[in-house]
């Protein structure tokens, strides 16, 4: 069974233009479905086998691992160092990335196709609240993203680049299904989020990627300061200075072990 939720598929969509977040700095979730700046990007999928294999292997073992030393799926912070930790012991570079997601169901893309192409148009923010209020399944979710009632920002996830090629690596991706619980939504998300992404991906883009359920994810690299958010303290976290009860060494034994 862990196998097959590893295996689910994840394919890049597209990647928006660095001026997203000056027009939106702050979001509401129901909100965020845009179409700006569409830059065409193929994945590519031959080279670089060996570090995809590795973090392939990572991801099918990682995150039961990193919930049985640390029960929360909300520790994207200690868990994002344990994966830097990991893929070091594997020669392989990555360093963290401050993001934020927005996830948002199939049954919500659905209605927003139908009603572009009977309208001609993108439906109105507050429609989308309206869908999302009389209808759960509908209801989008975020991680970190700013909204109207909270400019802060933090969901940390592993950026790797190798030989010409960038990877998310996102081990506590799951953590949006208790956000989708607290909202009334289903949201299904792999244990540990795995996608390549276009070395032109930078702060202030937003990529798009689908989940094999039709649910799209969206990661917004939020890097570099943007315009009316704050972000969090997370170098000094105790999930980060591995100061806090929760060992991140023993995790990365365990993980380094399993997947040799």
């Amino acid at each position: 069974m862990m196998r097959e939720a590893a295996a689910e598929a994840i394919q890049p969509d597209t990647v928006h233009g660095a001026g997203y977040f000056k027009r939106k700095a702050c979001i509401e979730p129901q909100a965020t479905i845009s179409r700006l700046c569409v830059l065409n990007w193929q994945c590519m999928r031959t080279a670089d086998l060996t570090t995809q294999a590795t973090l392939q292997r990572f991801q099918a073992v990682a995150r039961p691992i990193m919930l049985d030393v640390y029960p929360r799926r909300d520790n994207c912070i200690w868990a994002t160092a344990v994966t830097i930790k990991v893929l070091s012991h594997f020669a392989i570079r990555a360093r963290p990335l401050r993001c934020a997601l927005g996830i948002y169901p199939a049954a919500l893309l659905t209605s927003v196709e139908v009603y572009r192409q009977l309208h001609g148009e993108e439906p109105k923010p507050n429609l989308l609240s309206q869908w999302g209020h009389e209808t759960p399944a509908m209801r989008s979710v975020s991680i970190g993203l700013p909204t109207v009632h909270d400019a802060s920002l933090l969901h940390l996830a592993a950026l790797v680049e190798s030989a010409g090629h960038r990877y998310i690596v996102d081990a506590a991706s799951d953590q949006a299904m208790d956000a989708g619980a607290r909202a009334g939504s289903l949201i299904d998300m792999p244990p540990v989020v795995l996608v390549e992404v276009p070395m032109e991906f930078a702060p202030g883009n937003v990529i798009d990627i689908r989940l094999v359920s039709g649910a799209k994810v969206s990661y917004f690299h939020i890097d570099a300061a943007i315009e009316g958010t704050q972000a969090r303290d997370w170098q000094s976290s105790k999930d980060w200075t591995n100061t806090g009860a929760h060992d991140q060494d023993a995790a990365v034994v365990r993980i380094i072990d399993a997947m040799q």
